[in-house]
């Protein structure tokens, strides 16, 4: 074997070392709480000539203070003046015949109407009542309670039958138990296991923007559904009929988010589709707490989009109705064994990024050096990688010049 040869085997060796040693330090569900492209509901306020100015000040105002934190973006639409608006298309599909008038479109371009009740003299309190709601709700509140320390938040939305509500609601129980056990042996620690909310079928009409936005029937589904969601409120996959999937199906789809974003398996879920929310900077410092990264960093943001890469974010940022589960518990299947067995490769003691950081609990102090260590050892690694590669650069064009 010639010298050359050998330096090249040695640097490939060096760089397959480093890319074992340095795994990526988020794992799926982090993903879900970096926004790498916003795409935010749109709420359009429809005006025309015979709304007084007064009116339209009062929605500009209240609307940019209700929606200051959240992924829903206001805008006034007149219709005589803005005549090429592509709001006016949703406009005419509603047939609208009374203004003022709101509608809310999806990222998606599902869209709304939104009734404002009023009279002339409570003008105001409706159109306020009317926008909060659009934001926020008793089941969105549960969520955002939730999402941040918990592996994953599911939503359990009961049908017209009871057994199949319970059947749905064992599943479930199972998965997250499976779940559970399975977080020990997690490399990232997670604060909580999956938390799971009900919405009981006489309930499930306060929850009108959120049955809307998951794009389920406005007065509940025939059949029970399971909705998964992690990071910024999004949807993993997409909403799940109970009687179609199996307790082990739904455990694989969880074991999903607790693995590394390098771990190659398609990313299509990663970036789903969000849940209109208010999203504030008490919500932003728990993350930096529990997770240990800053979500809103320009550099982290950019991190995530490098591991999505370009052609899977593309395929993720597709509409809820293109991106239908359909084939993908079969091919959830396909990593069943990897998924069981995940646990078996993993040391137990785990290191969250807060502990590394110091922003976790007392337990950083212990597992501080040891990532420390391994952080030199790896920055080592990456030195002798770029000496290697100059070296054998200058050993081949030396050797070209002597032949």
């Amino acid at each position: 074997m010639t010298t050359h040869k050998k330096y090249i085997i040695l640097a490939a060796m060096v760089i397959l070392t480093i890319t074992q040693v340095l795994p990526c330090e988020y794992n799926i569900r982090d993903s879900g709480f970096v926004e790498i492209a916003p795409q935010p509901y749109l709420l359009y306020f429809y005006v025309d000539s015979a709304i007084s100015e007064e009116k339209i000040r009062f929605f500009n105002k209240i609307s940019q203070t209700l929606f200051r934190d959240t992924n829903i973006t206001p805008e006034t639409i007149h219709i005589k003046k803005s005549k090429k608006s592509t709001a006016l298309e949703y406009f005419r599909f509603w047939n609208i015949d009374s203004l003022p008038a709101l509608i809310l479109v999806s990222p998606d371009k599902r869209s709304i109407l939104l009734p404002i009740d009023h009279t002339e003299k409570n003008f105001g309190q409706a159109l306020w009542d009317t926008l909060d709601k659009t934001a926020v709700s008793p089941v969105r509140d549960k969520v955002l309670e939730n999402i941040v320390r918990s592996y994953a938040v599911i939503l359990l939305f009961e049908g017209k039958d009871p057994a199949n509500n319970q059947a749905a609601l064992n599943k479930i129980d199972t998965a997250k138990k499976n779940i559970s056990r399975l977080m020990t042996q997690l490399p990232k620690r997670i604060e909580k296991p999956p938390h799971l909310i009900v919405l009981s079928r006489n309930k499930i009409r306060r929850e009108k923007i959120l049955l809307w936005s998951l794009d389920i029937e406005i007065n509940g589904p025939d059949e029970s559904k399971i909705v998964i969601l992690f990071g910024r409120g999004r949807i993993f996959l997409t909403p799940l009929k109970s009687n179609q999937v199996s307790s082990s199906q739904l455990t694989n789809i969880l074991s999903i988010l607790g693995l590394s974003c390098d771990c190659g398996l398609d990313k299509r879920g990663m970036m789903g589709p969000r849940l209109p929310l208010r999203w504030d900077a008490a919500i932003q410092a728990q993350i930096v707490k529990y997770l240990g990264f800053d979500a809103e960093n320009p550099m982290i943001r950019q991190e995530i989009a490098g591991i999505l890469s370009t052609e899977n974010f593309r395929s993720s940022v597709l509409s809820m109705e293109e991106n239908k589960i359909k084939g993908s518990l079969m091919e959830l299947n396909l990593y069943s064994e990897s998924i069981q067995s995940f646990g078996r490769r993993f040391s137990s003691k785990r290191i969250s990024p807060a502990q590394n950081q110091g922003l976790g609990t007392s337990r950083s102090n212990r597992t501080g050096p040891v990532s420390n260590s391994i952080r030199l050892v790896a920055a080592g690694a990456v030195i002798l990688a770029i000496i290697l590669v100059i070296s054998l650069t200058i050993f081949i064009k030396r050797r070209r010049k002597k032949l």
